[in-house]
């Protein structure tokens, strides 16, 4: 007779959550960064008008 084992007894299944765990993680690195140079490219104080696919500055956003 066979017994099984539970899924969190199983060698597949921690091979598998650790993996899945590693993507997470890697995966949060990436938006985390996406997200910081966004913080960044932002905070630098100018305010930039790209509505027609033309770069513009802002009439007075420097004064």
């Amino acid at each position: 007779m066979t017994t099984f084992k539970s899924p969190d007894e199983h060698e597949i299944y921690r091979r598998r959550g650790a993996r899945n765990k590693a993507v997470g993680l890697c995966l949060i690195g990436v938006v985390s960064m996406i997200f910081a140079v966004t913080v960044v490219k932002l905070s630098a104080g100018v305010d930039i008008r790209g509505y027609d696919h033309t770069i513009e500055t802002v009439p007075g956003a420097g004064q």
